[in-house]
């Protein structure tokens, strides 16, 4: 029997990650993703998705979470006191799972992180699992889930499986955000070609001899690319460029 629920649980979760190249909403995909994990007792769960270069509790950052307190999550969806939270930060710099408890651990000492700290606690939220998603151009990922009770040895395989579900949910959504930034962006492939050496610092004369074109001529494609990215300058232009995705370092 318990061959069988494990065989049928495996199916499940294949059945979903193949299912994923084609769900075209990121809210589907979260949606669907809340449900599996839930079907295997997951209490709560979060997942902080922020542009590059931005933090996963910044105030860019999306929060989609199942499970938490209605009262926790007014606290927490005030990016003030959201940026306070010491967890994320440590999961993204350990690049591995990590224990809530154990990523408090190596929190600072600063009173906004006591403070943070005490109202965790004061809400039960201590026996969570923080995990580190990554995905393309530097759109990264944290992501955590409670089984609303403190973790034994015997839920490790439970971490790994999670972890494998929201990454591949991860991906999804990243390539989904992608499409969206390349379609409302628009740019040619030769402003796409222009953009991507103004990010490198190379300068006017510079892309012209790059590209075997007048200066004049990348003068016209820099005035397109800085309409259509809604700034002013180089500095700006590489800037948005990089947090959009749209070209590469």
């Amino acid at each position: 029997m318990a061959r069988a629920k494990l065989r049928q649980i495996f199916d499940a979760d294949a059945d979903f990650l193949d299912s994923l190249d084609d769900i075209k909403s990121c809210d589907e995909v979260l949606a669907r993703t809340r449900d599996v994990l839930v079907a295997k007792g997951i209490a709560r769960m979060s997942y902080h998705f922020a542009p590059p270069f931005h933090s996963q509790t910044g105030e860019r950052a999306v929060i989609y979470q199942h499970g938490f307190p209605d009262d926790w999550m007014r606290l927490y969806l005030d990016a003030g006191f959201r940026a306070a939270d010491p967890v994320p930060g440590i999961v993204m710099a350990q690049t591995a799972p990590m224990t809530w408890i154990d990523a408090l651990a190596q929190a600072d000492e600063r009173p906004e992180t006591a403070a943070f700290v005490r109202q965790l606690r004061a809400h039960g939220l201590e026996h969570g699992v923080g995990v580190p998603l990554f995905g393309p151009g530097g759109r990264d990922a944290y992501s955590s889930f409670d089984l609303a009770r403190p973790m034994t040895d015997a839920d490790r395989p439970l971490t790994r499986q999670f972890r494998e579900i929201a990454q591949a949910a991860h991906l999804r959504v990243s390539h989904l955000v992608l499409e969206e930034v390349n379609q409302g962006s628009q740019l040619s492939m030769r402003e796409t070609e222009v953009l991507s050496w103004l990010v490198a610092g190379k300068s006017r004369t510079d892309i012209g001899t790059i590209l075997d074109l007048s200066p004049a001529t990348i003068d016209t494609y820099q005035r397109r690319i800085f309409a259509k990215l809604d700034v002013n300058d180089r500095l700006h232009a590489a800037l948005s460029a990089l947090s959009r995705g749209l070209v590469q370092l």
